[in-house]
């Protein structure tokens, strides 16, 4: 299996692979299969390949948005299936950037482009359903589960919109992660990741780190990997 970071993209590296019209809804405003293809083989080596979608998508041809409040090209979408990816997560910070619209156009596109994916949803209906991804080789089924602790200060219509990390009447339900520096970043992802490997995960993926963090092994109850954004962008 293969578990990699988040697919965050800046307006720098968007336009690095535009096309001849960013307006075009036929999907050639941009053509990110050239910055995928290293992955290929990667991928092609792994019987389940999960990627992590850290934003919404904008809608075919725009209009797009960068940091803070972000909106990237949808061809993020159909380079990560060009490349093979079977599913992607969407639970993080940046999943209400574009509220109920993007998490909608963010569903669609990933299910027309046939990628499975848990962590926000248009449906309450499709909030309670399990994502499980039977191996293509024989090698068992993967249950896929994804949260966040923090949406940016801001608050989704409905609470089965976007997987959390703490359910609805925490005190800290809606806190926002505090990150006064890389350290702290470092510092408290290690001081939380043995905690899923405790009620039965086998593997933990801590995504929003976005530092190179190394692998916790766990031989009893898992093991709690993290993994830094791709592509990276320091």
């Amino acid at each position: 299996m293969l578990v990699n970071g988040d697919l965050l993209f800046h307006e720098s590296l968007w336009n690095s692979f535009r096309g001849a019209n960013t307006s075009a809804t036929d999907g050639t405003a941009f053509n990110f299969d050239p910055l995928f293809e290293p992955m290929r083989q990667y991928i092609q080596a792994s019987d389940i390949a999960v990627c992590n979608f850290e934003t919404p998508i904008a809608q075919r041809g725009g209009p797009y948005s960068a940091y803070p409040i972000i909106n990237i090209p949808p061809e993020v979408a159909d380079a990560a299936r060009n490349v093979g990816y079977n599913a992607c997560t969407h639970a993080t910070n940046h999943s209400w950037d574009q509220g109920s619209d993007g998490i909608a156009r963010l569903w669609g596109t990933l299910e027309a482009d046939g990628i499975a994916q848990t962590g926000s949803y248009k449906t309450e209906e499709d909030s309670l359903k399990p994502l499980v991804i039977d191996s293509p080789t024989g090698g068992g089924k993967l249950g896929l589960v994804a949260g966040t602790v923090s949406i940016n200060g801001m608050t989704a219509d409905h609470d089965w919109q976007i997987d959390r990390l703490r359910e609805q009447g925490d005190p800290h339900h809606d806190s926002d992660i505090q990150r006064p520096s890389h350290r702290h970043l470092l510092d408290r992802g290690q001081g939380c990741s043995s905690a899923p490997a405790h009620i039965g995960c086998d593997l933990c993926d801590g995504c929003r780190p976005e530092c190179c963090q190394g692998v916790e092994h766990y031989p009893r109850t898992g093991a709690a990997n993290r993994t830094v954004n791709f592509p990276p962008q320091f």
